[in-house]
C-alpha cells in the first residue's frame, strides 16, 4: 500500500475487505478505537494465526515445489518455514542446532507408544540427551509394569481354603474323637456313660 502512496487511512478498510467474514467479526469484537489502527490489527492477526514451530518443521520437511514456481522461490519458501521452525524454539547456536537436527532424527525413530506418550513434550525437546533419557525412562516402566502384572496374575492363580469351610471340617472331623473313648463319670471307667454304669450310682451332694 505504500507503493501505491495510499494514506494511511485507507489502509485498514482495504485489509477489512481483503479478510474473511470470521476474521472481521473477530476484529470488529475489540474496541472501536483500537480496531480502526492498522498496526494493531496486524499485531492481532499475527498473534491469533501465528505458526508453532512444530508446523514449520511439517511445513519444511513436506513443502513441495509447484508447477510454474522457479527453484529460488522454492527456496525461498523452505528457508522461511526453517526460520520459522529454528526461531520458534530459539536455536541460536550451532552445537544447539546440532542438538536440534540429532534430535528430530532421533523422533522419528521412537515407537509409536512413546511418541503418544510425551506427545506434549516431544516438539519442545530439542536436546538428544533428553530425549534419549526420556525414552530409557518410559521402557524402565514398562518393563516394571509388565512385571508387576505378572506377578498379580500369578498370586491371583493360587487357590487358599476358604476360612469359613476350614472352620465346619475342623468342628466335624471325626478323628477329633477317634483315640478317646467314653469315659464314666460314676465309676470314672472308661469304655462307657454313666447312664450305662453297673456300679451303684453316687449320691448328689448339693449344697444350699
Amino acid at each position: 500500500m505504500k507503493r501505491v502512496q495510499m494514506p494511511n487511512t485507507l489502509w485498514m478498510a482495504c485489509l477489512v475487505n481483503q479478510l474473511p467474514t470470521e476474521i472481521v467479526q473477530m476484529i470488529m469484537r475489540e474496541q472501536e478505537e483500537q480496531s480502526e489502527k492498522y498496526e494493531y490489527v496486524k499485531s492481532l492477526l499475527f498473534k491469533r494465526y501465528k505458526l508453532s514451530a512444530e508446523k514449520f518443521r511439517q511445513l519444511f520437511y513436506s513443502h513441495e515445489i509447484t508447477c510454474g514456481k522457479t527453484w529460488k522461490e522454492y527456496y525461498r519458501e523452505l528457508e522461511t518455514f526453517f526460520n520459522g521452525w529454528t526461531a520458534g524454539l530459539k536455536i541460536n547456536s550451532f552445537a544447539s542446532l546440532k542438538d536440534l537436527i540429532i534430535a528430530d532424527q532421533r523422533k522419528s525413530r521412537t515407537p509409536p507408544e512413546i511418541r503418544e506418550h510425551y506427545l506434549d513434550q516431544r516438539t519442545q525437546i530439542v536436546s538428544p540427551y533428553m530425549l534419549a533419557e526420556k525414552v530409557d525412562e518410559f521402557i524402565e516402566l514398562k518393563d516394571n509394569f509388565k512385571k508387576s502384572c505378572h506377578f498379580s496374575s500369578k498370586l491371583n492363580s493360587i487357590k487358599f481354603p476358604k476360612e469359613e469351610n476350614y472352620a465346619i471340617s475342623k468342628q466335624t472331623d471325626p478323628s477329633r474323637f477317634k483315640n478317646n473313648p467314653p469315659i464314666c463319670y460314676n465309676c470314672f471307667e472308661s469304655g462307657h456313660f454313666a447312664r450305662d454304669c453297673a456300679q451303684p450310682k453316687r449320691p448328689n451332694f448339693c449344697t444350699a
